[in-house]
């Protein structure tokens, strides 16, 4: 076993040029195909920047050798992304706005179910009663404002045209 590695250290010694030759050659392929690879993405980029500008009608400028600098593109391409943030922004608040409503809406509406299924459960107690109190089938006037509680109408009040009958006026 030792005499193989020594055998394979000498091969390499005496080509060594030609490895090192070799691991330049491939270092410089990687390099390349680095390079290939940045370039596409640049590119890539470009092509989305110029598809960007087009389509918010600003002009692009590509100057390499010019310093920094904000352009027209830029410019309208950031009013537009803040356009996008304050609409979503403002969207949002209205409708949390609309969905706090909504809630209040439907407790206000769960807590009248809620009253009105316990008024009919008292006209239904009350109409129950008055059928007891039913003599040789004959009918009064309490048992028509217990009927009527049931149908979900209520008794005129007192001082109101036509009090002191058992007359019924709707809600």
């Amino acid at each position: 076993m030792i005499a193989l590695v020594k055998a394979i250290w000498s091969g390499i010694s005496v080509r060594r040029e030609w490895l090192t030759l070799l691991a330049v050659a491939a270092a410089g392929a990687w390099l390349y195909v680095q390079y290939e690879q940045v370039r596409r993405d640049r590119d890539a980029w470009s092509r989305w920047a110029s598809t960007a500008c087009a389509f918010v009608d600003a002009p692009i400028a590509v100057d390499v050798g010019a310093p920094r600098r904000t352009d027209a593109c830029t410019v309208r391409l950031g009013a537009l992304a803040s356009f996008e943030r304050e609409t979503l922004a403002e969207s949002n608040r209205a409708l949390a706005a609309h969905q706090a409503a909504d809630r209040a809406r439907m407790q206000g509406d769960a807590a009248r179910a809620g009253a009105d299924a316990r008024t009919a459960r008292e006209a239904l107690a009350a109409m129950e009663k008055e059928n007891d109190r039913i003599d040789q089938d004959r009918v009064s006037g309490p048992w028509f404002d217990a009927l009527n509680r049931v149908a979900g109408l209520r008794r005129t009040p007192d001082g109101a045209p036509g009090a002191g009958r058992d007359r019924v006026a709707a809600r």
